[in-house]
């Protein structure tokens, strides 16, 4: 199995990669806001990432998404329940100082089970 953390962006946000070592298949848990550096691990160790998956919907865990989505073309996977996060990303991004996430939408929902 492939792990790394990047500790991402101004509120050092904990970013992980995992993947597979046989299929490179993988995931990037809360991406932060360090887009190009993330993509350069992904490119580095050759990881075909399936996924974007957020622990919540905090800005200091998705400014970057969108960039990252569009660089990699991953599904965006969030719990149901903290989708309502989602509606404040600006006025957070603004309160931090962060870039403005734009207004991400997941592409499927997780419940619990």
């Amino acid at each position: 199995m492939f792990l790394e953390t990047i500790t991402a962006g101004p509120l050092g946000v904990n970013c992980y990669l995992i993947g597979c070592e046989k299929t490179n298949a993988g995931a990037v848990i809360d991406p932060g806001d360090d887009a190009p550096i993330i993509l350069n691990v992904i490119k580095e160790n050759n990881l075909d990432i399936k996924y974007i998956l957020l622990t919540h919907g905090h800005v200091d865990h998705l400014a970057h998404l969108s960039k990252l989505k569009n660089e990699i073309n991953a599904e965006f996977l969030m719990h149901q329940e903290d989708t309502f996060l989602l509606k404040g990303l600006f006025a957070q991004a603004m309160m931090f100082g962060l870039p403005n996430p734009g207004k991400p939408k997941p592409d499927r929902l997780l419940v619990d089970g």
